[in-house]
């Protein structure tokens, strides 16, 4: 401390009362003399100035060594004692360098350093620093010994003083009589041992023996502690016995043994081991000992082992953690069955480890045919050496009970080197081709096995009898059945994936006529799914591949799975036909010969298809796909689906799982929410695919840099592993939650650097905030991707990128057909390139409060298209039409003309989805499939309810056991709606009859509509809405959702042939037809019109002549009409006043109800003017519009909305005279 001029220290053994003090320390270490051996003391720390003395410091506690001797050994010694201080036997002289000698008697030269050999500890050789000849000065420094002759030497001992320091590292270097010179000893060991009597000592082990008379030492501190010391050093003559027994072994692994071996030999290597020398055995005994033992009882097993098995290090789960893929397993086959209580040896060796030494293998006991919650039992993990193994029970099941065995490597190094050997089991056929490479050593292993095949296969039942039967084990003692024997298994191990898979199956399949046409065969099936897991694994951003210089980051985030898939022979849940589980994927036996019977898709340079090779099925890729899906933006039964597009697509149309017309429904639909088809949905994440990569389907590329730039999904998934990675230009970095929805929204635009929320909202979407704003970084992308197709796609790639007809004026479009409730459109176009037009957008465009209002309503390949206009009623309609070429461009959109259309109101049903809490006979659970292979979701048969069909097999029949039946239909999108229509059945038994109708917008909070009975006529009911008072017209409301619960017929059959939903319908206005009216619809009125007498209550109200007055009829109730006149441009038509505010009057005349209530009327007549002094005639528009509105509140307007408009009216030039008659 700077204030500190002295300390004093105060120190006392542990066990006494006061402390010893030393005053006037005025420096900051200080060392204790005198104190006892291995005693322990309490010391503290004061301070002092001319202050005084400071308070104490923390007690702190430290206990003292003992100098005494650590008991080395003495087998083989050369250097043996002659005393306490004198130099050893065989020992010449020794000398440093370096450092000093300490307390040494012997040593009264500078140079001397006999007293590392004078069998003392008092006396030793000190020097600070780290390293003595093993880092630095490695020619210079150390310890030299000199002894009297050469010896012939593999091992030496040293110990300090005390046990202050430890030593790390050795060298030894040694005078080579037959070089003339000193060298240098390799691969040098140091080991620190207890002498059991609580001192260390080390021993340096050579690789190879050295024949020498002069040594000289190197040592390193652990720890980089500068204080080496060294008390003696000891010498031993050279003892083959460790060798002789390593000799025994023909591998590193000491799982094979040499071919001499024989039980002499065996004898009189534990004569040796069992001798004693300097009244010791050897050393290592305890460890020669358990090699001589195994070396024994593989001597004793031989007959019964099979052969070894090397364990791959490199396949390993601890390598996945980064890569977000699933379903993976690090499973490696031992090609052995064994059943329920069987008793295995398994010997597992590695070069690098000893006899009894915990390795990092674990046994995995398997069953056959099981089912997925329980198929694989960890039996234990294993030791290095002989491990003896009850095989588990797993399944309690009345079948053969057992199965394949597999390893498994935890451990986290790819340079271990385990191998095993099993004694017992029965060995089955396996393949292993995990990273071959070369393809002649590929066909060799190949061949060999179907080899295998072929003699095991047709023996199967013999051997069944021989290893099952006989033994009279009851958990195998079945009558033989190929599909349930557990000895009918086999494994196939590929880079990627694992076949575990019933062996006859795969030689059925193979089995060709001879061992090569079968092994040709199995080849290229296997090569086959090689390259279909290279496709998928490269669409998903995955390789080893990696330019030099690629930051580990991006490798570890992005190489493919050290583990691999595995496909296993496996017992079906109900309604499976195949399923993908946690660590395996589950396939029946109809399906397993199929996995090596397949043949590589082939094609040109570009990724093309030229040949007939498929992959696997959609069933395979379909599972595969439930396993490596993203899991960011998953959703089951549609992304995993994209797998299976990739392995069937063919660039054309047809080649896709879902039809376009049903995509280009979906995304002109205007509907909110997800498609109910699962494979129309897919379609949106292929379409991405489609607009993004410019490749070939089955195209793949060199190294993920390649990868990265050329496949969307890759830099999709890549970016989900890694969002730091993603793009982020105005610095809004990509997040990801646990929408799935929202997230391949972000990834999507990351992926593209577009803003792709027109695509979209296009597909029923909505963003929320964050996705907003990062999408929103990005430039809007301008093509028209929601309509790409595969045709497209390939018309693009074989024509390069142009902007074709982007804006040209080349569409053409006519109205050729107007019915009551549709219109069909005639298209076409005058493109240069007719074969570039990919088809036709087609925007329905209205008209509300003179506002234009523009709906896609539909996009075709034909040159027609018809419109489907139910729930429109008494509306003008125009549309406009846009080209769509193959590259995505837009061309000028074409105005048709205008048309009206009448409506019925009924809602076009498309879009709908409908679910209810009946059950029906009809309900179909379409049974799994290849093109289905998971559990198909029960299809019900409430979609006979809204199918626009009331014969028998449209109608619905079903009932509801838990509560009054409820039927909910989701229109997907707000929709004004008047009206329930429910046709009944045959048999009123079975009719609804009372009812409760709601809505609902969100599907969560449903408001009540209407509670009632429902009355049929002509068997149909219609129920229209009011509004909260119950007033005599009808409601409209706006709903995404309505629901019809029929009251009081739980455990009730119902029949509901067909329902539907109205809309508004019925009101109408039109200007005259001049020409069957005989009068003008549009000019100067005549003469004055009253409207109302003047009498005691009233003020006269007329429409006085020289007024601009439109008229013409209308249909509706005059208390809740309202008609507003509307320009070309949208704005009201009207005068204007002294105040420049805009002024216009309508009136629309009824027949007298006399003291009854207003109704409705069929054919009434509207009158809009505008008066004489408000009028500017120059001012006036050249075209007008009639929109007739109606409210539910003749009051307060609630309600408003357009029922009705017109066509545009021209208005005269000259305007002629309308006289108007009561």
């Amino acid at each position: 401390m700077k204030d500190t001029d002295s300390y004093h220290v105060f120190y006392k053994e542990e066990t006494e009362d006061s402390f010893t003090k030393i005053s006037n320390i005025t420096k900051t270490n200080y060392t204790l003399e005198g104190l006892k051996d291995e005693t322990t003391y309490i010391l503290y720390v004061t301070g002092v100035n001319e202050l005084g003395e400071g308070p104490g410091s923390m007690k702190v506690k430290a206990s003292t060594l003992s100098v005494k001797r650590a008991q080395m050994p003495s087998y083989k010694l050369i250097n043996d004692s002659n005393g306490e201080g004198k130099l050893t036997q065989h020992i010449v002289s020794a000398k440093h360098v370096v450092g000093s000698m300490v307390n040494s008697s012997l040593d009264t030269d500078a140079q001397s350093a006999n007293g590392l050999v004078d069998d003392s500890y008092e006396s030793y050789y000190r020097l600070e620093d780290w390293d003595d000849a093993v880092s630095y000065h490695q020619w210079q420094w150390g310890t030299t010994v000199q002894l009297d002759q050469e010896y012939t030497m593999d091992r030496f001992t040293l110990a300090a003083p005390m046990d202050t320091v430890g030593y790390g590292a050795a060298a030894i270097y040694y005078w080579d009589s037959e070089q003339n010179k000193e060298v240098q000893a390799s691969n040098v060991r140091i080991q620190q041992k207890d002498d059991g009597q609580g001192r260390k000592y080390y021993v340096i082990k050579l690789a190879k023996p050295i024949k020498t008379s002069r040594v000289r030492f190197g040592l390193t501190t652990s720890g980089g502690v500068r204080n080496i010391m060294v008390a003696e050093i000891r010498f031993f003559q050279y003892d083959s016995l460790e060798s002789d027994i390593q000799a025994l072994f023909a591998d590193d692994l000491h799982l094979t043994l040499a071919k001499d071996v024989d039980t002499e030999l065996l004898n009189t290597l534990q004569q040796r081991l069992d001798t004693k020398n300097h009244g010791e055995y050897h050393p290592d005994q305890k460890a020669l000992q358990v090699e001589l033992d195994t070396a024994k009882q593989l001597y004793a097993e031989q007959d019964t082992l099979n052969d070894t098995i090397a364990v791959h290090a490199n396949l390993r789960s601890n390598k996945d953690s980064g890569i977000s893929v699933g379903g993976l397993n690090a499973w490696q086959p031992l090609g052995i069955s064994a059943y329920a209580g069987q008793e295995l040896v398994i010997y597992v060796g590695n070069p690098g480890m000893k006899t009894g030494q915990n390795s990092s293998l674990s046994l995995v006991a398997t069953q056959q045919h099981a089912e997925a919650s329980g198929f694989a039992k960890t039996v234990g993990n294993l030791k290095i050496g002989r491990n003896e193994i009850t095989i588990p029970q797993i399944t309690s099941t009345d079948v053969e009970k057992g199965g394949a065995l597999y390893l498994q490597y935890n451990g986290n190094k790819d340079t271990d080197q385990y191998a095993v050997r099993v004694s017992s089991g029965t060995r089955v056929p396996t393949l292993d081709l995990y990273q071959v490479k070369d393809k002649e050593e590929r066909m060799k292993r190949i061949r060999t096995y179907i080899e295998e095949l072929q003699d095991f296969v047709p023996n199967l039942q013999q051997q069944h009898e021989k290893d099952h039967k006989t033994e009279g084990n009851e958990q195998v003692s079945y009558a033989y059945d190929e599909k349930t024997c557990v000895l009918n298994i086999t494994d196939i191990m590929l880079d990627q994936m694992m076949y575990s898979i019933p062996a006859s199956q795969v030689w059925n399949a193979v089995n060709d006529g001879s061992v090569e046409a079968g092994a040709e065969k199995l080849n290229a099936s296997l090569n086959a799914m090689d390259d279909m897991m290279t496709l998928f694994y490269q669409h998903k951003g995955l390789t080893d591949n990696f330019k030099e210089g690629t930051a580990q980051n991006v490798k570890d985030k992005n190489h493919l799975p050290a583990q691999h898939l595995n496909i296993r022979y496996m017992k079906m849940f109900d309604g499976a036909f195949m399923y993908a589980s946690g660590n395996h994927i589950g396939v029946e036996w109809g399906s397993t010969r199929g996995l090596v019977n397949s043949k590589p898709v082939e094609v040109d340079e570009n990724g093309k298809k030229i040949g007939v090779g498929t992959y696997f099925g959609w069933g395979i890729a379909h599972e595969i796909g439930h396993n490596i899906n993203q899991g960011s933006y998953a959703i089951a039964e549609i992304t995993n689906n994209y797998f299976s597009l990739l392995a069937q697509a063919d660039e054309t149309n047809n080649g896709v799982r879902f039809k376009y017309e049903d995509v280009y429904k979906k995304v002109t639909s205007n509907v909110t929410g997800r498609s109910d088809n699962v494979f129309t949905q897919l379609g949106m994440y292929w379409q991405l695919h489609l607009a993004y990569d410019r490749g070939y389907n089955y195209r793949t590329y060199a190294d993920y840099d390649e990868i990265f730039k050329n496949l969307f999904f890759a830099r999709v998934d890549s970016y989900a592993r890694n969002t730091a990675l993603a793009p982020a230009p105005n610095g809004i970095k990509l997040t990801l939650g646990k929408d799935a929805e929202q997230n391949i929204m972000r990834l999507a635009s990351a992926a593209a650097e577009k803003d792709l929320s027109d695509f979209f909202q296009r597909w029923g979407m909505v963003m929320d905030a964050d996705t907003k704003a990062y999408m929103q970084q990005f430039e809007k992308e301008t093509r028209a991707i929601y309509y790409v197709n595969d045709e497209a796609r390939a018309y693009e790639i074989e024509h390069g990128a142009s902007e074709g007809i982007s804006g040209r004026d080349v569409a053409t479009a006519s109205v050729s057909k107007n019915d009551r409730s549709s219109v069909t459109l005639t298209l076409g176009n005058t493109a240069d390139q007719a074969d570039a037009i990919l088809g036709y957008e087609i925007v329905r465009t209205t008209y509300d409060q003179g506002k234009q209002k523009d709906e896609v309503v539909g996009f075709t390949m034909d040159n027609k298209f018809t419109d489907q206009l139910g729930p429109v009623s008494n509306r003008s309609v125009s549309y406009k039409v846009t080209a769509i070429d193959k590259f995505l461009n837009r061309s000028a959109a074409v105005q048709v003309s205008p048309v009206k259309v009448e409506g019925d109101g009924s809602q076009v049903k498309d879009s709908w989805t409908i679910t209810t809490n009946m059950l029906s006979k009809d309900d179909e659970q379409k049974p799994a499939e290849g093109e289905d292979p998971c559990a198909p979701q029960l299809k019900s048969a409430a979609y006979r309810m809204i199918d626009d069909g009331t014969a028998e097999e449209n109608t619905y029949t079903g009932a509801s056991t838990n509560a009054d039946p409820q039927i909910t239909i989701n229109m997907g999108k707000t929709t004004e709606v008047t009206a329930l229509r429910y046709h009944r059945g045959t048999d009123e038994r079975y009719d609804m009859t009372d009812y409760r109708i709601e809505i609902s917008q969100d599907g969560e909070t449903f408001k009540k509509l209407k509670e009632g009975a429902f009355d049929f006529k002509d068997d149909v009911a219609t129920v229209y809405f009011q509004n909260a008072d119950n007033d005599p017209w009808i409601a409209t409301y706006d709903a995404v959702y309505v629901r019809i619960t029929a009251l009081n017929k739980k455990n009730s059959t119902l029949v509901i042939p067909e329902l539907d939903i109205l809309g508004p319908t019925g009101d109408n206005i039109e200007f005259y037809n001049e020409e069957a009216a005989e009068t003008a619809s549009i000019g100067i009125l005549k003469e004055d019109v009253i409207l109302q007498e003047k009498d005691e209550t009233h003020e006269e109200q007329k429409i006085e002549k020289g007024s601009l007055i439109f008229t013409g009829t209308y249909k509706g109730n005059p208390a809740y009409n309202v008609v507003m006149l509307y320009d070309e441009a949208g704005n009201i038509i009207g005068g204007t006043d002294a105040e420049g505010s805009l002024i216009a009057n309508q009136v629309i005349f009824a027949p007298n109800p006399q003291d009854a209530l207003l109704g409705e009327v069929s054919e009434g007549t509207w009158v809009y003017w505008i008066a004489e002094k408000d009028l500017n005639v120059e001012q006036l528009p050249e075209k007008v519009r009639a929109e007739l509105y109606r409210v539910d509140n003749a009051l307060t307007n609630e309600g408003q909305r357009l029922v009705s408009d017109t066509l545009l009216v021209k208005i005269p030039e000259i305007l002629p005279e309308i006289t108007l008659t009561k």
